[in-house]
């Protein structure tokens, strides 16, 4: 009984640490630059903002979601493990005429266009949560960061814990020919994790940039940003439209639901593949993350040829069983006559692979 006393009051002061030192980092305050010349940008508030407004957590919401996350995450996991592959490293570098993919779960994906190895939002660790408690990842990723080739370019639609991951950033910030892409502000994030300030262009809604021959556009997203309570919207969101040739492919990032969709797609009206953010919505949060149906018509609006859902498969988020958001997208897909792929995590594809409905297969 002693021993059980002592156990518990280790683990209850580890604990303690853990939480006390996330609560310090969240509160502890960072500079971030003014942005006057966005359109995006607040001046008076110093902050950025969405062009339409935005249904906000309200107090009872935030109350009963931590008391819900407080019961834990296994009703929100998948009881067995979800199939991976291995990448095919040599099929994924083969340098034809062909852009190949490979989805890492939730929104972490390799891209290799026109000779270039473009990461978006690389996150790979065991969870997505400050306070390193919760939101675990179902099992590891199909390759480590170790495996991977070294990124030419690395694309962050903005710096949620989810998207932007320090350990990753690190050791990509040593490559001295990787390029970092951001919204705006951005930069204030990545800087503290070594990333040099040549190696990062930051990027307003619309604005492009030419690497390589290839173009990257940051389109707009209905979101918010902040890793910390004092850097609430000091930096800009978006998704990315990357153009070679006479390809376009197409990257959400996240977003409520809105019209700047359908403007996506007047403006790029050839968009081959869309990575669509499918995944972590939940009712006390409405116009944070869309719900799958929202997500199947932000694809009719962009007007996608072939659709793969992200943000989902790795992370629990929300209180929502993890393959919901699949299974509702993909009937919202083809009741819209659109292409969906579900690509296994690990799987080297292009816009011509058939994906099989796998989660169907997990118990």
């Amino acid at each position: 009984m002693k021993l059980h006393h002592r156990t518990s009051t280790t683990i209850l002061l580890l604990l303690t640490i853990v939480v006390g030192a996330g609560v310090v980092w969240l509160l502890y305050p960072r500079d971030f630059p003014a942005y006057p010349d966005s359109p995006q940008y607040d001046r008076a508030a110093g902050i950025f903002v969405n062009p339409q407004p935005l249904r906000e957590l309200t107090a009872i919401d935030t109350v009963t979601g931590v008391l819900k996350l407080l019961q834990g995450e296994s009703r929100y996991r998948p009881s067995g493990p979800l199939p991976m592959q291995r990448p095919d490293w040599a099929l994924f570098q083969h340098d034809d005429d062909t852009s190949r993919f490979i989805w890492f779960g939730h929104s972490t994906l390799l891209m290799r266009i026109a000779r270039q190895t473009i990461a978006v939002d690389p996150v790979l660790g065991p969870t997505v949560s400050p306070l390193k408690i919760n939101m675990r990842r179902f099992q590891p990723p199909a390759a480590g960061l170790s495996d991977w080739p070294i990124p030419d370019v690395v694309l962050l639609t903005h710096n949620h814990y989810d998207h932007v991951e320090a350990a990753t950033l690190k050791e990509l910030a040593n490559s001295p020919t990787t390029r970092f892409i951001t919204p705006l502000g951005v930069r204030a994030t990545l800087a503290p994790m070594g990333v040099p300030a040549e190696a990062i262009i930051e990027l307003d809604w619309w604005q492009s940039l030419d690497h390589q021959g290839v173009r990257y556009t940051l389109v707009p997203a209905l979101h918010a940003s902040g890793r910390s309570f004092t850097d609430l919207n000091k930096s800009l969101w978006g998704g990315f439209v990357v153009q070679h040739r006479a390809e376009t492919v197409y990257i959400s990032g996240d977003s409520a639901y809105g019209p700047h969709f359908a403007e996506i797609g007047r403006r790029f009206p050839n968009i081959g593949l869309a990575f669509i953010e499918n995944g972590q919505y939940d009712r006390r949060w409405p116009d944070v993350h869309m719900r799958p149906e929202e997500s199947a018509q932000a694809a009719a609006d962009v007007k996608a040829a072939h659709v793969v859902p992200v943000h989902w498969g790795a992370y629990p988020m929300a209180f929502h069983p993890w393959d919901e958001p699949v299974r509702r997208i993909i009937a919202a897909l083809r009741a819209l006559r659109l292409h969906p792929m579900t690509p296994i995590q690990g799987q080297v594809f292009d816009q011509r692979t058939q994906t099989d409905e796998w989660y169907l297969d997990v118990k």
